[in-house]
């Protein structure tokens, strides 16, 4: 769910929104072991890493 729809449907602003999950300590962003894995393949490949 998008952070700006969300922030709607709880009827708060998105910073306020932010705040808000800041506090209950929910993560903004969801990053898999698969996303971090697939992230080192790529620098891998480019030869950054």
């Amino acid at each position: 769910l998008p952070l700006g729809y969300a922030s709607k449907l709880a009827e708060m602003d998105k910073i306020q929104f932010q705040q808000l999950l800041q506090k209950r300590k929910i993560p903004l962003f969801s990053y898999e072991i698969e996303d971090f894995e697939l992230d080192l393949k790529n620098l891998r490949d480019l030869g950054r890493l």
